[in-house]
């Protein structure tokens, strides 16, 4: 047998070997120009989160951070520090939300009432009062009663599960509110100025602003100038 494997084996009885063309396997099932777009918008998604994370002003946000975590689950009443000049009446009053706290960002707060959900950056607030009294809400871990399936995931896949979820970043890290309108890209949006009301649909979130589409025009507004945000779910 092995001598036949030998003979088999000599140089002018083997086949001739034909080459192939060599291709590399796609990293992905998108068109290229597609593809492209993608990676460039997760490249920017990700140098907002970078520069946002090595941000120095923290201690406000901080601070009402872990205001905003024990009120999970009530209603609240903030006073905002933007005066109501586009009420009729005349006067010198600071703009009142209320709501009930649904997150607490690492520098926002989301109160909802109704189908209508209110961003508010903490920076903006004044004063904060519950409107609920009585015992404290018992809170319990926010992922003890999770599926065996996602538990695997995230034990054997952390990065890409976390990443993938807004629910599971705000959980682990965090959420701002830059990072938190990426998801209402293209979704009506109210953004409440101080001596103005634009509504319009959110096209674009930078680190220190927004656009947002009105009457055919793209319209920046910067973070520092919002009293307030009204958004709908994408």
């Amino acid at each position: 047998m092995e001598m036949e494997e030998r003979e088999c084996c000599q140089e002018n009885d083997c086949p001739e070997r034909f080459q192939t063309q060599e291709l590399p396997s796609p990293n992905s099932c998108l068109p290229l120009d597609v593809l492209r777009d993608l990676e460039e918008e997760i490249e920017a998604a990700n140098e907002l989160l970078l520069s946002l994370a090595l941000s120095d002003e923290r201690e406000i946000d901080e601070t009402y951070r872990s205001i905003f975590d024990g009120l999970l689950g009530q209603t609240v009443e903030i006073q905002i520090d933007c005066f109501d000049t586009l009420s009729p009446d005349e006067n010198d009053e600071r703009i009142m939300l209320s709501g009930c706290v649904i997150l607490s960002g690492t520098n926002f707060v989301v109160l909802c009432e109704g189908k209508k959900k209110t961003l508010v950056l903490y920076e903006k607030i004044c004063n904060v009062t519950s409107k609920e009294r009585g015992e404290e809400p018992e809170h319990q871990p926010q992922l003890l009663c999770i599926s065996p399936s996602l538990r695997r995931c995230l034990v054997s896949d952390f990065g890409r599960v976390v990443s993938s979820s807004p629910e599971l970043v705000q959980i682990f890290f965090g959420l701002n509110m830059q990072a938190y309108l990426l998801q209402f890209v293209q979704s009506e949006v109210t953004v409440r100025l101080e001596d103005e009301k634009i509504e319009g649909d959110l096209v674009k979130v930078d680190k220190d602003s927004i656009r947002v589409f009105v009457s055919g025009q793209k319209k920046r507004i910067s973070l520092d100038e919002i009293c307030f945000m009204v958004v709908c779910n994408p």
